[in-house]
């Protein structure tokens, strides 16, 4: 620095100094201000623990009112008289928020009383609430979201509280409903210490409003929902400043609010204060202006010194930057005067070397320049074309994004691919289009066209189906007059039959199976071309995963539909199964046992008898009560045969395939093979069940003589499988159909199976027999006991 000249030390000595003042400055300004601003959070933050606490205290109260009603020695839900019940509902309606009511439900969920009113019919069931079946489940007080009641249709929150016996069973539940439009929850919320500006919103873990002290506010959904259901779940409090998101859109100024948020620990709610940012933080931002109201001053104050300073010493080197400015605007031809001995005559003799060395310098630099310009115009012109090219990928991305939301927004085939189309019609400059389904089959139907008839539509379809059926190319194009290849000449005819100059398609290709196509016209020759079918082929990738979600989706629904059936074709069949049980009990077994009862009768009142004669009547009751004995064996192998629980898998499946199949002729082998085992209980039942109905379907409808049993005792499974000779049967047809018998049979075997998180297989053609492979995994902890392999055949 000293040996600089002295315009340079001055200019850096005053810009030092200025710059340590406006740190300092600076920084304790924005430390005072920091300081201020954490303060007024932290009161707001305080401010909504304060309310969150206050809010607990008056759950609990309401809680402990609704427990005292559920605790009460008067209160016996089981027992006829509901006078205790009445009383102590009609003291807790007016001690507790529960403006819409109180009432009691039976252990069923039915509702027994409510007091002024209840919700619902007495005897009616409150099952279809989630917020009644947890508390029954679970047997703890539940606390319910927002939700809108059956019959009045008022937003309500409900608090339901299981009742026990004295002997600690659950009987009941008592619950009551809070309004959420009523004064009562909206009293327990006050506004202390805010402004004008300041409210309380009371949410739940959704982000709904409970209670505010706004009431416009009440049910509307918050802003920072998904913020709010986390801290709520972690029982965190929070506060900071929010900008630009409590507004209407409509609105040209954005609001910035001060937020605290504080959770309660009696209910999945959080309370939030919020206030506008001018008000709450106005003392610290009235002591950031002060800062600069004194600090902008001084800073003027100083670089006006500066400046004076440096003026009265800078002033002799003017015409010297005058002569510099001329040499900068490129006048070389004028001499610089010299100004003495001193470092300005120093440096004025160092400026006209300078000036004399730039001269010669120019005329080298201007036939540089001349060189350079050429090679900016050729690399202009490269970047020409590289724009161009990133404008038609940036089009091409574009379009690809722009599919995005009409693909996602509809789960329809058709109704997707009539959105998406006149979208890439309109982007890639076409005149036609069309969509079509299943174009690699005999049949091409159009799904969607636009810009021209069905007729022309389905015309051109077809002859894109026969273009692209002889190439393995995704894409093609094509322009009418043009004879470049034989695959395309079909096409070309059609195009100029119905007046398009210029022709691209691709296909729509789903896990490696063609089943559509799309193709797009123009009138012009030059309008579409290679780039536009690469663009197309892509596009067809997205309209095919559209495509196949909303398959998926169907096929969701279908099974969904399925599964609903066969819930109803179970049900009836337990009750058809419990009508033929009463049957059986009262035609065979109750009429049995009253002929025994009458015989044992007539022996004990008949006159005087010979011992030959009492003993020939008590054989005859003898061989009634064996009879009598064998139906009930019977009845109850028919429900569950006894050896799977006391012989195992192996031999309940030798009796089951001899009773059911032998009678009808059919031949049965039964052979296992590896280790022979028991198996969990729950798992030779569900086994047991599914072999059960696979050969319930042999006897039902196979027409086999001859069925094979196999059992493979694996080390970590369990592979059964059923085999026969039959006529067989389309396995993808019954599945496809909820109506057959065999169809909900084979989905209820598929379900038993999942749930053991096993694999069922089904093999069947027409006339070729059929074969069921049912393999489950063991778990390692199942004990084991040596069998020597056998075979089983009758």
């Amino acid at each position: 620095m000293l040996r600089a000249s002295l315009q340079s030390r001055l200019l850096i000595l005053a810009g030092i100094g200025t710059a340590v003042f406006l740190v300092v400055f600076g920084v304790m300004g924005i430390l005072a201000v920091r300081d201020n601003v954490e303060q007024t959070l932290q009161s707001r933050l305080m401010l909504a623990q304060a309310i969150a606490a206050h809010l607990d205290y008056v759950l609990r109260d309401n809680l402990s009112t609704l427990q005292g009603v559920a605790f009460a020695p008067s209160v016996d839900i089981e027992d006829a008289d509901l006078e205790p019940e009445k009383r102590a509902l009609h003291d807790a309606f007016f001690h507790t928020i529960f403006s819409d009511g109180v009432y009691l439900l039976s252990k069923e969920g039915v509702m027994i009383w409510g007091e002024p009113h209840p919700p619902v019919s007495i005897g009616e069931s409150l099952m279809g609430y989630s917020h009644v079946q947890k508390a029954l489940q679970t047997g703890k007080p539940v606390v319910s979201d927002i939700y809108y009641t059956r019959y009045t249709a008022r937003p309500v929150i409900s608090v339901v509280i299981p009742v026990r016996s004295m002997d600690g069973r659950l009987v009941g539940l008592v619950g009551g409903d809070a309004n959420l439009t009523d004064s009562r929850l909206q009293q327990s919320v006050r506004p202390v210490g805010l402004g004008a500006s300041g409210y309380v919103d009371v949410v739940d873990q959704t982000g709904a409003v409970l209670a505010s002290t706004r009431l416009d506010h009440t049910l509307r959904e918050s802003d920072h929902s998904n913020r709010i259901a986390g801290l709520i779940s972690e029982r965190r409090s929070a506060v900071g400043t929010c900008h630009e998101c409590h507004t209407d859109s409509s609105s040209s100024q954005r609001a910035a609010e001060v937020m605290g948020f504080a959770p309660l620990t009696t209910a999945p709610w959080g309370v939030m204060v919020r206030e506008s940012e001018e008000e709450a933080l106005a003392p610290s931002f009235r002591l950031r202006n002060q800062f600069f109201l004194f600090g902008i001053p001084l800073c003027l104050l100083v670089l006006l010194l500066a400046r004076g300073i440096a003026q009265s010493i800078v002033k002799p080197m003017t015409l010297l930057t005058e002569a510099a400015g001329k040499i900068a605007a490129g006048n070389l031809e004028d001499e610089i005067p010299t100004q003495g001995e001193d470092e300005i005559g120093r440096l004025a003799s160092s400026l006209e070397t300078m000036r004399e060395k730039l001269r010669d310098s120019v005329e080298s630099i201007q036939r540089a320049n001349r060189d350079l310009e050429q090679r900016v115009r050729d690399r202009t012109r490269q970047l020409e074309e590289s724009r161009c090219e990133l404008l038609h990928r940036n089009r091409d991305l574009s379009l690809m994004n722009a599919l995005v939301r009409p693909l996602s927004s509809s789960l329809q085939v058709e109704l997707l691919l009539s959105r998406a189309l006149p979208m890439v019609l309109a982007s890639l400059g076409a005149d036609a289009g069309a969509v079509g389904v299943r174009i690699m089959e005999e049949r091409a139907s159009v799904a969607a066209s636009v810009g021209c008839s069905t007729h022309d539509a389905t015309t051109v379809t077809r002859a894109v189906k026969a273009a692209l059926m002889s190439s393995d190319r995704v894409s093609l194009f094509a322009r009418a007059g043009e004879r470049s290849s034989s695959e395309t000449d079909e096409l070309r005819d059609v195009m100029e039959s119905v007046g398009l100059g210029s022709l691209v398609g691709a296909k729509l290709i789903s896990k490696g199976i063609r089943f559509g196509g799309i193709w797009l016209g123009a009138k012009m020759p030059d309008a579409l071309g290679g780039a536009e079918a690469e663009l197309l082929g892509a596009l067809g990738a997205q309209i095919t995963m559209a495509v196949e979600n909303a398959a998926l989706y169907e096929e969701v629904q279908k099974k969904e539909a399925i599964r609903g059936e066969l819930l109803r074709k179970a049900i009836t069949a337990q009750e058809e199964e419990r009508k033929r049980i009463a049957r059986e009990l009262h035609d065979d077994t109750s009429q049995a046992l009253a002929a025994l009862g009458l015989t044992l009768e007539t022996i004990m009142v008949a006159p005087a008898q010979t011992a030959e004669d009492v003993k020939h009547k008590l054989e005859h009751a003898q061989v009634m009560a064996v009879r009598i004995l064998e139906d009930v064996h019977k009845l109850i192998f028919d429900l569950r045969p006894s050896l799977l629980d006391d012989l195992g898998l192996l031999a309940a499946l030798g009796w089951y395939a001899e009773s059911r199949l032998e009678p009808l002729g059919v031949k049965i082998m039964i052979e296992t093979t590896g280790e022979e085992r028991r198996l969990p209980p729950q798992m030779e039942t569900a086994l047991f069940r599914v072999v059960q109905e696979a050969l319930n379907n042999v006897a039902r409808h196979a027409e086999a003589e001859h069925t094979d049993v196999t059992i493979d005792f694996r080390s970590d499974s369990v592979v059964v499988e059923v085999a026969d000779d039959g006529k067989g049967f389309d396995p993808r047809e019954v599945s496809a159909s909820a109506d057959s018998p065999r169809g909900l049979g084979l989905l209820g075997m598929r379900e038993r199976v999942s749930l053991m998180n096993g694999q069922l297989e089904v093999q069947s053609a027409p006339g070729e027999g059929s074969s069921v492979r049912i393999q489950v995994p063991v778990p390692m902890e199942v004990s084991r006991y040596e069998q020597d392999t056998r075979a089983y055949s009758r």
